[in-house]
């Protein structure tokens, strides 16, 4: 008999001893080893690979990303870990960076400024590997030459829904710069483009070609020495047309001065959006948000009114009511604004003297992003002028950074906190005024 012979023979009686002993050992409690190949040690496979994960953020085609980022995608079922690929192009040619980590998320680094870059996700479980997530890419923010940054989105929120057909687009106003481009789009890759404008200022009143759609919008600043980079867009979904007959008749929104604005000139015109089946509107301005003392008011056929303050460095609190042909709306909700001028006269609101109702009107805002390394960006809402201190702390409460303290202005306060000096975890941000106190938890990935 050959060699060869004699190896196949013997192969095969091994075979039959195995098929005979298995069953005895389990019947006997004895376990026999089951081992699975993981992907890279072969190819069977004993059942179904994992879903290929969905990416989450930062979203598809979003701008003005800091350098140091979070990937956050999507659990998948089956899957032990997760293959992540950050490449400068969309083949993925040009991989600057990849790990095999068990969850998400997964901080990134970027190597180059204003730059684009694309990144995927592959699950891995003992069943296999999924494809590789369709990519998503991102770009980079780092300053122009223009010298100033993109200006911070404020209303409407992102994400909001149910907004008017007529809205007010509304962003902060950016250090340095001379004017705004401003973008609406029915995609967020910008490809539909429904609306521009070059705008010295906010607000921006946009009319939306449709109704039950979704917008996306974004901002350019425009300095001295040329274009910057737009900035990171919004979206927003406007809510189906309504008979006025059938759902009743809406307040106008409120467009200027903006919410809480500073130094508003002793004359200032009161604007706000027109509305389908309106004849009238009456126009309220106070010096409390209760509209107890009301020191203004008209009926007028349409927008804008002038309205003269009496008192200079005064809060007033202004609202305007919708009157058609046969029913009235709500008045809106108030907005307030702080005349130039040196304080003093009724109606201004003391520190030691600030009414409940102009207290609820102070707001601490979630961080964003969040989790986040090593940068984040706090917000908070100051119905009028006064002392205030923001601080972080850890989870025994000692204090580990002041990001501010002083006198501010009322109206929104933007504030940069970089955590680089901080170990990962969680820490409480909390803001101090003689009217307001108020924490929020926020998480550093490291």
């Amino acid at each position: 008999m050959s060699s060869l012979k004699r190896l196949v023979l013997a192969g095969r009686c091994l075979a039959l001893v195995a098929a005979l002993f298995v069953p005895h050992l389990s019947q006997a409690g004895i376990s026999a080893p089951n081992h699975r190949l993981a992907p890279s040690e072969g190819s069977l496979n004993f059942g179904d690979p994992p879903a290929v994960p969905i990416l989450l953020t930062p979203p598809n085609g979003a701008h003005s990303v800091p350098n140091a980022v979070a990937l956050q995608f999507a659990p998948v079922d089956g899957a032990d870990r997760y293959n992540v690929q950050v490449a400068t192009d969309a083949a993925f040619n040009t991989i600057v960076f990849r790990v095999n980590v068990p969850k998400s998320p997964v901080a990134f680094t970027a190597p180059f400024d204003n730059t684009t870059y694309f990144w995927r996700v592959q699950a891995v479980g003992v069943d296999g590997a999924s494809e590789f997530s369709a990519p998503f890419s991102f770009s980079l923010f780092a300053e122009d030459e223009c010298g100033t940054d993109p200006p911070a989105l404020l209303t409407p929120l992102n994400g909001a829904a149910g907004v008017s057909d007529v809205v007010n687009l509304l962003f902060a106003p950016a250090p340095g710069a001379v004017r705004y481009n401003v973008q609406v789009a029915t995609d967020p890759s910008f490809g539909g483009i429904v609306f521009s404008a070059n705008v010295p200022k906010s607000p921006v009143p946009f009319t939306a070609p449709s109704s039950n759609a979704t917008f996306y919008w974004r901002v350019q600043s425009v300095g001295p020495d040329g274009m910057c980079k737009y900035g990171a867009a919004w979206h927003f979904s406007t809510s189906p047309a309504t008979a006025a007959d059938e759902d009743g008749i809406e307040p106008p929104e409120l467009w200027a001065p903006l919410n809480n604005a500073v130094d508003v000139p002793e004359s200032a015109q009161l604007t706000f959006s027109p509305m389908a089946g309106a004849v009238r509107y009456n126009v309220q301005v106070a010096t409390d948000p209760a509209f107890d003392a009301i020191v203004f008011m008209l009926n007028i056929p349409k927008p804008p009114v002038t309205f003269t303050a009496p008192f200079p460095g005064t809060i007033y609190f202004w609202r305007v009511q919708t009157v058609g042909s046969s029913e009235t709306s709500e008045f809106s909700s108030p907005w307030s604004f702080t005349t130039a001028g040196t304080p003093g006269e009724p109606g201004f609101a003391e520190e030691t003297s600030v009414p409940d109702s102009v207290r609820t009107l102070y707001a601490l805002h979630q961080n964003f992003p969040d989790p986040f390394n090593p940068s984040t960006t706090i917000m908070i809402d100051a119905p009028v002028t006064g002392r205030m201190r923001l601080a972080v702390y850890d989870l025994l409460g000692r204090e580990v950074s002041q990001i501010a303290s002083g006198e501010f202005a009322a109206g929104r306060h933007i504030f940069s906190f970089d955590a680089s000096g901080l170990a990962g975890g969680s820490y409480l941000y909390r803001v101090e005024s003689p009217f307001f106190t108020e924490s929020k938890l926020m998480t550093v990935f490291k």
